[in-house]
């Protein structure tokens, strides 16, 4: 039993170390950005906040809802796309920019 986890550790501490060049640069290269601001909509000839709009992180398992104002914040990365959706809208799409040079990033968004 004792090799069995001697072997496990190995395997463990081995597998994180070895990643090819072109790959650790890629990732080296990524930023973290605090992404957040206000989803809104017109109505009546001004806008207003859309409540609980799902804000999703393309490809990934994460996300997050607007508030009852319409504001959210998510930490994304500046490879990722952002998709807005609300029931009765048209799905809304943000790449983020890898040109930034803070790591807070702030948008209004129309849907309509």
């Amino acid at each position: 039993m004792r090799r069995f986890f001697q072997a496990l550790l190995i395997m463990t501490l081995t597998t994180g170390a070895v990643m090819p060049a072109e790959i650790n640069a890629q990732v080296n290269d990524l930023k973290i950005v605090q992404f957040s601001g206000k989803v809104v909509t017109e109505e009546n000839n001004r806008m207003v906040g859309l409540p609980y709009v799902a804000v999703t992180v393309l490809g990934a398992h994460r996300g997050t809802y607007t508030d009852i104002d319409g504001f959210f914040s998510i930490v994304v990365r500046t490879d990722e796309t952002i998709a807005f959706s609300y029931l009765g809208y048209k799905d809304a799409f943000f790449n983020v920019p890898d040109t930034l040079t803070t790591d807070r990033y702030t948008i209004f968004q129309i849907m309509t």
